[in-house]
């Protein structure tokens, strides 16, 4: 089985699994028989050494396969204590692995388990590898208790932890998956590792198949954290979006935030953004935003709803812009507040990220941030403070707006803004270095 390196949540959040023979590779391969300055002096049997005799000879000199293993049965039956077990065992791994026999393989595992010569830091190593074999073979049941063996015996806790998450999973224990892949990462970071960006899309995963949007919402925003990949932004986004029950201005807010990462990478993302901003409503933004996918090839000009739009938009973009300026007076005349956010909503979809964001603190000086239904607006305004807090790159005052939302989808809403502010904070890489020129001859 091969080992998932990427993760394509966006078209659907399909089985995650990785091949615990795969992560074996990265092990050190197990060999009992010569363990670092432990390895035990036998005292085998004769009537083993007379069954043992040929069969290695015919594994370590003849190269015969075939002759080797009609050899090993006896050798196998002849092993009756311990010193004549862990030879038997090894000479089955050896046996096995090169005949690439899994068979024998785990009856030479079996083998070194029963010898009491086995050292101790063998045994986790082949416990693990015998968990292996299981989840090969999809017996995830065996496989899960194996792998636990090993994982409490000390053995690799970061892979083995991700390897019984997966081995829960294959059994839709989904909790519990969630419980060991998460034990696995923490112990990566222990570690001073970095974590797969996909073991987090594997906790998305099993949270969205347990149906816990809650968890599935942390999953993710560890995901963006972990690898802000435009691919990585538009699946959280896209899932947050799916998991609430979000409002046309709050799927807005989001929207533009999955523009701000150049995460709209689909025809539906543009269908969203459109109908939520609403050609009629905001009619420059729609039309930025319908241009930019026409360029990107994102979209295309023939399609309905998206022409429909683009013509709804032009039409009315120049007089929207004629009269912007007039919205701001009264504006600041007004004893509600929420004259002022309907004001600096109208900048702001504009681009004129000064003048919104200058409205939008007059609007919360105002204190009455209520709109006509009586309902209160202060996520809102905070969330498009922010947004126009970042345009102008006052990132850290953009960051305390968005804290400040403390309640309903504003907040996962904010917590995703943060995470993107957190990203564009951190310093840029240095270049590397350019190679020294050649010294002249």
């Amino acid at each position: 089985m091969k080992v998932f390196s990427k993760f394509a949540l966006a078209l659907m959040l399909g089985s995650v699994a990785v091949a615990p023979a795969a992560y074996a590779k990265k092990e050190k391969a197990a060999k009992p028989a010569e363990p670092a300055n432990a390895a035990p002096k036998l005292k085998p049997s004769k009537a083993f050494m007379a069954a043992y005799n040929p069969a290695i000879d015919a594994l370590e000199k003849k190269k015969d396969m075939v002759l080797a293993k009609s050899l090993y049965p006896a050798l196998k039956a002849a092993a009756t204590s311990d010193d004549d077990r862990y030879a038997a065992g090894t000479f089955a791994l050896n046996l096995g692995s090169q005949s690439k026999d899994i068979a024998i393989q785990k009856e030479g595992i079996d083998l070194l388990l029963a010898s009491a010569l086995t050292p101790a830091a063998s045994r986790p190593v082949l416990i693990f590898q015998k968990g292996a074999f299981a989840y090969d073979a999809k017996d995830y049941v065996n496989a899960e208790t194996l792998m636990k063996q090993a994982f409490d015996a000390g053995h690799n806790p970061t892979n083995t932890a991700i390897l019984i998450s997966n081995a829960l999973s294959q059994q839709k224990k989904y909790p519990e998956a969630i419980t060991w892949l998460r034990r696995g990462i923490d112990a990566t970071i222990a570690a001073g590792q970095k974590p797969e960006a996909s073991w987090y899309a594997q906790g998305a995963n099993y949270a969205l198949k347990s149906k816990d949007n809650v968890a599935s919402n942390v999953w993710l925003k560890d995901l963006v954290r972990a690898d802000p990949q435009p691919k990585y932004w538009h699946d959280a986004l896209s899932i947050f979006a799916r998991s609430t029950n979000l409002d046309l201005q709050e799927n807005l807010d989001l929207m533009r935030l999955m523009r701000s990462a150049n995460a709209m990478n689909y025809e539906q993302d543009y269908g969203l953004y459109i109908e939520s901003a609403d050609a009629r409503r905001y009619p420059a933004e729609v039309l930025v935003v319908l241009e930019e996918g026409f360029a990107k090839g994102t979209i295309a000009r023939k399609n309905v709803t998206f022409s429909e739009a683009y013509t709804i938009a032009q039409g009315l973009a120049a007089e929207d812009k004629r009269t912007l300026g007039a919205t701001e007076a009264p504006a600041r005349a007004s004893a509600n507040g929420y004259q002022a956010v309907l004001a600096g909503d109208a900048f702001l979809s504009h681009g004129n990220y000064t003048k919104a964001k200058e409205l939008y603190e007059l609007a919360i000086s105002k204190g009455k941030l209520l709109d006509k239904a009586g309902a209160d607006q202060s996520g809102r305004v905070l969330t498009r403070l922010g947004i126009a807090k970042i345009a102008l790159n006052d990132l850290a005052g953009a960051k305390a707006d968005f804290a400040k939302i403390q309640s309903g989808n504003r907040k996962g809403i904010a917590e995703y803004w943060m995470i993107y502010i957190d990203k564009k904070m951190q310093p840029a890489a240095l270049p590397a270095p350019a190679p020294a020129a050649p010294a002249s001859k």
